[in-house]
């Protein structure tokens, strides 16, 4: 069975770190964190794995 993700908007992203959106926005672009892109507005979706592996201090999937 194919594992589905858990995403999470920036805004979300942005509350658990304590940042703003503007960062979190950053780290996306610059591979920080795993996500994809979902507008052309630049609005992204972020794996919740991702966050979870950055909180950790780890690389995921580099």
């Amino acid at each position: 069975m194919e594992q589905q993700h858990e995403f999470l908007t920036t805004t979300e992203v942005a509350a658990f770190f304590r940042v703003g959106r503007k960062t979190v926005s950053q780290w996306c672009r610059s591979g920080h964190l795993k996500a994809i892109r979902v507008s052309e507005k630049g609005d992204w979706r972020v794996r919740r794995t991702s966050v979870e592996a950055l909180a950790a201090g780890t690389a995921e999937g580099q």
